[in-house]
């Protein structure tokens, strides 16, 4: 028969994994909103998620995932080089199915087209769902710390442009012509 200390070590092993497995979730996440790979972001979000961001200059608020889905190519399309970078995370494991976690957000990006560059920091809050075996998130909000939105004076010698390559391109969206003009 396991002893006490032998049961609650069981217990911190399991949150520990389950911790581990929840910031490897958030880095896919992140992973997959910078190279555009709707089928990995697919399988971070429960159904009906809660997604809420708030920017100096944009507001997001979407309730349903395949809705999210729809509206990320058009914002980090094949004329946008992006990069979110998520670091500190505080995650609590509340019991087998259900966890929180604050994370902080460092991101940028470039819109070619525009010629515009935003730069911020973010504080992140998510809540998380564990769903036939895997953790999901369930609603995901940040609240910008600073935002710095510039004209790119010249468009950068990029060496490297993952979503020109694999991105949506812009003449497939219908907000091409109106970011045109």
């Amino acid at each position: 028969m396991p002893s006490k200390v032998d049961s609650r070590a069981a217990g911190q092993d399991l949150r520990l994994e389950d911790i581990e497995l929840i910031k490897q979730l958030k880095y896919r996440f992140w992973r997959s909103l910078d190279t555009m790979d709707v089928a990995e972001m697919r399988t971070c979000f429960v159904a009906k998620p809660i997604i809420h961001q708030q920017g100096g200059s944009y507001l997001v608020h979407i309730e349903d995932r395949e809705e999210y889905l729809a509206f990320l190519p058009k914002a980090l399309h094949a004329e946008v080089v992006s990069s979110h970078v998520g670091m500190h995370p505080e995650i609590t494991v509340h019991n087998e199915r259900e966890a929180s976690g604050i994370w902080m957000l460092l991101d940028s990006s470039m819109d070619l087209l525009r010629k515009m560059t935003t730069r911020g920091q973010a504080i992140a809050r998510d809540k998380y769902l564990k769903e036939d075996g895997a953790w999901k998130i369930t609603e995901t909000t940040y609240t910008r710390v600073y935002e710095i939105v510039e004209p790119l004076a010249a468009v950068p010698n990029l060496t490297a442009h993952y979503l020109r390559e694999h991105g949506t391109k812009l003449e497939s969206l219908d907000v091409f012509n109106a970011i045109r003009s």
